[in-house]
């Protein structure tokens, strides 16, 4: 911490060499803090996100710390965070390709960004995000950082929108060159540290144009173009030319019945809560492998030749 005009600063968390004792830290990374002084930090190497009381000499471990994966209750090397006013924390995980928040006094996480295990360029997904930041609204802005975009989930979406960048990593204004972090101003402009190109750049609400129809956003009516309006739409960032329902959701935006597999390529739409499918959204319930006329989990005898009765 650096007082205002001070010349050197003091150490208000770790200091105590690499290591993973509640009193240490290894490659910390982003850091915030709540309304009571509580400092939260994103422990990098030691997947977990740590916090430090004012005065404290050690810290707690509130997300994370059980070693490096993708279960709930893990994270692979977090890097950004930031927390919103009912004290849920946002934690980019980044390895892990996906936004985890974490409520206050959670075992586990829940993912609010980056639905699929991988790696992409998909509106549903993220590649290496880093710097997180939210609005007023609950909306979240994410600095994917190989995909050089800044994208925007609002809450409960299953997709995100591109507001800035998406156009390819290079120096014109309408790109960027993997962007590091983020902020808002209360206008709601976006500034992003856009680092191979060794600037800062900033994105006014006017600018922005998801659809591409020659509105900014700002003044669009529907900002995906899909024929329903802002306030009506539940999926507000429909692909180019996918038909919508009345709140505007295409079959790619849906998962009907909850099974992991949008609509649009599920086999077996109507599949029972909690069982398992396949790539196609067939559960084993749904499924006649043979074609003996007996479904696959009451078939003892899941090869019967054809014809055979």
């Amino acid at each position: 911490m650096w007082a205002p005009g001070a010349t050197e600063g003091t150490t208000v968390a770790g200091g105590n060499g690499r290591g993973s004792a509640a009193n240490q830290l290894d490659e910390p990374q982003g850091i915030t803090l709540d309304a009571s002084g509580n400092l939260y930090i994103v422990d990098e190497n030691n997947h977990r996100i740590q916090k430090w009381a004012p005065g404290a000499t050690e810290g707690t471990t509130v997300a994370g710390g059980n070693f490096a994966g993708s279960n709930a209750n893990q994270l692979d090397y977090p890097y950004g965070i930031t927390l919103d006013a009912s004290g849920n924390l946002y934690i980019s995980d980044r390895s892990n390709q996906r936004i985890q928040k974490w409520a206050p006094g959670a075992s586990e996480g829940i993912t609010v960004a980056g639905l699929t295990d991988d790696a992409g360029s998909a509106a549903n997904q993220l590649n290496y995000p880093i710097g997180i930041t939210l609005d007023a609204s609950g909306n979240l802005y994410i600095a994917d950082y190989v995909n050089n975009r800044i994208q925007k989930w609002v809450p409960g979406a299953i997709e995100g929108v591109t507001v800035a960048g998406g156009n390819g990593n290079g120096s014109a204004s309408n790109q960027l060159n993997y962007p590091f972090d983020i902020t808002l101003d209360a206008s709601g402009n976006l500034y992003i540290s856009d680092s191979d190109n060794h600037r800062i750049q900033k994105w006014a609400l006017g600018q922005l144009d998801s659809d591409g129809d020659g509105i900014g956003d700002v003044c669009d009516p529907d900002i995906d173009g899909d024929g329903v309006i802002n306030d009506l739409d539940l999926c507000p960032s429909t692909p180019t030319g996918e038909t919508v329902d009345t709140n505007g959701c295409s079959d790619s935006q849906k998962d009907t019945d909850n099974d992991g597999v949008t609509d649009d390529v599920d086999e077996c739409p109507s599949t029972p809560t909690g069982e398992a499918v396949d790539a196609n959204g067939c559960s084993d319930s749904q499924k006649d492998t043979d074609n003996d006329g007996v479904i696959n989990d009451l078939d003892l005898c899941p090869s019967t030749p054809t014809g055979e009765a």
